[in-house]
């Protein structure tokens, strides 16, 4: 189920000349290379031009000069890259590079570029240009890079370029360490969101990772510690010892709920599909963004061949251990409907409401939505589909809502959830 975008080598046999065309000459060097080989091909053909003489002259003498300064000149550098480990698809982030100059003379016209990069990556913008590092100081190039779509992204070497004297050519240095760089999915962050929540009781104490607003289970009690909020004093037990006592409690009493994402796409996979799993992606990320902003306690589920399962909510974990796993999910095309049920089953007891993000409905779904319904589960089911395109009727009651949300309309739908 997990998707890892890896670089394509730009210097394979079919592109190796324009690899090292890219490789070696800058922005302003690439079109002067291509003047002075034409001018070389007419100059052939007319010997006795003085125009065609003239540029050859020039231009042979500027890039013979940038070759030999580009192996003769001393550059000796340390380079380091900061890289951010989780960015959102579609947003830009900073690609930060610290340059330190280990060379006895000073290095002139630092750039970086990412040459390798693996798909659905892209540099938004050319690197500021260092003029002059000196002996033993160090300096910082940075580039906008955006990535266009969620996944795990190894970003591979970045390089550090000199450009001196005339900012034609360039000699680079590698950054050779590898980088995975996890893309979340696209998300608008909901504002609001129907869902029958009750609190449920959760043995073990779950709760005690946080103490807001749930329901208490005296446990027993214990001598009063400077400290000791007032309220929890016993006054019947110090009226009987004569001492101060404080009331102990355990909190087991809080809402549980389990959030499904359905990867199912049957074989022969068309495009809408997968751009309506992309939406149902999103769509998991922005109901898992709003239920964190609550005192929830979230189990989501991403069935597939493999089950990935992640208890989040009430400081055990953040969203970001959510996103994470989102970040990597991929559609399958093999039935577990029968497995779900079984991971759900254990838990029912402890979950005041189930969340199911369908790609599609068919009758496998139908008989797991009934079979959730006659156990007294609170549903919603929330399709990433059009709804004239389900053969079957749903009839809203106290534990079942539905909802249909339109591709081509997806961000308006999210209002309706």
């Amino acid at each position: 189920m997990l998707r890892i975008f890896k670089p394509k080598n730009p210097f394979t046999p079919f592109r190796f000349i324009f690899g090292l065309y890219n490789y070696f000459f800058t922005i302003y060097g690439k079109p002067l290379i291509f003047l002075l080989f034409f001018s070389i091909l007419f100059y052939s053909i007319a010997p006795y031009s003085t125009y065609f003489h003239i540029i050859v002259s020039f231009l042979g003498v500027i890039f013979f000069i940038s070759f030999i300064s580009m192996y003769l000149l001393p550059y000796n550098i340390w380079v380091e890259r900061k890289l951010p480990s989780r960015v959102q698809a579609g947003k830009e982030f900073i690609t930060r590079i610290s340059v330190k100059n280990n060379s006895f003379l000073p290095v002139y016209a630092i750039s970086a570029e990412q040459i390798w990069k693996p798909p659905h990556f892209d540099q938004t913008s050319t690197s500021n240009l260092l003029l002059n590092i000196k002996r033993r100081e160090i300096g910082e190039v940075s580039f906008k890079c955006r990535i266009n779509q969620r996944g795990a992204f190894e970003v591979p070497a970045s390089i550090v370029f000199s450009s001196f004297p005339f900012f034609l050519m360039r000699k680079g240095k590698y950054l050779r360490d590898k980088e995975i760089v996890l893309a979340y999915p696209k998300y608008t962050p909901l504002d609001g969101f129907e869902l029958p929540v009750h609190r449920k009781y959760q043995p073990g104490g779950i709760s005690l990772a946080s103490s807001i607003g749930d329901s208490t289970e005296y446990m027993n009690n214990r001598d009063y510690n400077p400290g000791d909020p007032m309220k929890k004093l016993d006054w019947k037990a110090y009226a009987r010892l004569q001492k101060l006592v404080i009331k102990e409690y355990q909190e087991e009493y809080f809402v549980r709920i389990a959030l499904v994402l359905d990867t199912y796409i049957p074989k022969r996979v068309k495009k809408k599909q997968i751009d309506d799993f992309e939406n149902s992606v999103s769509l998991v990320a922005a109901i898992a963004d709003y239920l964190s902003r609550k005192e929830y306690l979230i189990d989501i589920f991403v069935m597939g061949s493999e089950i990935y399962k992640l208890a989040s909510g009430r400081n055990i974990a953040f969203l970001q251990n959510i996103l994470d796993l989102l970040a990597c999910v991929d559609f399958e095309s093999t039935e577990y409907i029968q497995n779900l049920y079984d991971e759900l089953t254990p838990k029912l007891k402890q979950i005041s409401s189930i969340i199911l993000v369908l790609q599609d409905f068919d009758e496998n779904r139908k008989k797991l939505i009934d079979l959730l319904r006659s156990l007294g589960v609170s549903l919603k089911i929330i399709i990433v589909k059009d709804k004239t395109t389900i053969p079957f009727s749903f009839k809203e009651t106290d534990n079942l809502t539905v909802r249909f949300i339109s591709s081509k309309r997806f961000e308006e739908g999210l209002s309706n959830l």
